[in-house]
């Protein structure tokens, strides 16, 4: 199944460019030298981040040197696929596009692998809890970005009740469950959620003890993200600047496997 994700296609197209210039020994800045773009939009096409035309496509194929029409004309495909508009689409002035690459892997996700230090994620959170979240973390917010956010995080949410529902691996931070976002009855309704999440068949939720805090406690918030298609896990990390979807494979693989090992240390919240 390859998926209906513009971000997925784009990553995939991303990939398959990534190994065509590394095949021919040549470097971002080179080919954006030949092609007269940056390497800065070499390497956020390589990333799936942004779309790409056709015309700009075929120059990199041409300079690549790709000549079987079959193999062109998929990769054509895959370009305009990922040049299609999604639901997130419409907050573009809000979101980053780090952020709007995440939702779109997590629209396409079959499986997400979670560690959160901090706060409950936001599939799980509730519109009250989000609201609270967001309207005290970053106060300098207008009306309309508070609103497009929570928006996001409620649409987000959609995943864990389609048909074939994203499966949730999720270990929460003992201090989350203690850390008080908003009012004393917003953290209850937060908290009776979790529960009632954590018997959802598709939901498997852990605390991991405080007093456990290894291998984990130095690492942010981040996400192991599995995609039905042929595109490889990807690793989202997140801190209070923002997201990474591009994180150095050896620190990817550091955190899938301290992730791998804490969820032997934690606690089933419930079933």
């Amino acid at each position: 199944m390859e998926g209906t994700s513009p971000t997925v296609q784009r990553r995939r197209l991303g990939l398959a460019l990534r190994t065509l210039r590394q095949e021919r020994g040549l470097t971002g800045e080179q080919v954006g030298e030949q092609v007269e773009r940056s390497a800065s939009w070499i390497s956020r096409v390589e990333g799936g981040r942004i779309g790409i035309r056709g015309r700009d496509l075929r120059d990199l194929l041409d300079l690549y040197q790709v000549d079987d029409a079959g193999r062109r004309a998929e990769l054509l495909s895959l370009a305009e696929r990922g040049r299609a508009r999604s639901w997130w689409s419409e907050f573009s002035g809000t979101i980053s596009e780090a952020y709007a690459t995440f939702v779109g892997f997590e629209d396409e996700a079959t499986r997400f692998e979670s560690y959160e230090p901090m706060v409950v994620p936001g599939l799980l959170q509730l519109e009250s809890y989000a609201r609270a979240l967001v309207e005290s973390g970053i106060p300098q917010l207008s009306r309309r970005e508070v609103e497009d956010r929570i928006q996001v995080r409620l649409r987000r949410q959609e995943v864990l009740r389609k048909p074939d529902p994203l499966q949730l691996s999720l270990v929460l931070q003992e201090g989350v469950l203690r850390q008080r976002v908003g009012s004393s009855q917003i953290m209850r309704d937060q908290l009776r959620h979790l529960i009632e999440a954590a018997n959802l068949p598709n939901v498997d939720l852990r605390i991991l003890l405080d007093e456990d805090t290894q291998p984990l406690g130095s690492f942010h918030h981040f996400v192991v993200i599995y995609l039905e298609s042929d595109t490889p896990e990807t690793v989202y990390v997140e801190d209070f600047a923002g997201g990474d979807l591009n994180a150095p494979v050896a620190s990817a693989r550091i955190r899938k496997r301290s992730r791998d090992l804490t969820v032997s240390r934690s606690i089933q919240a419930s079933r």
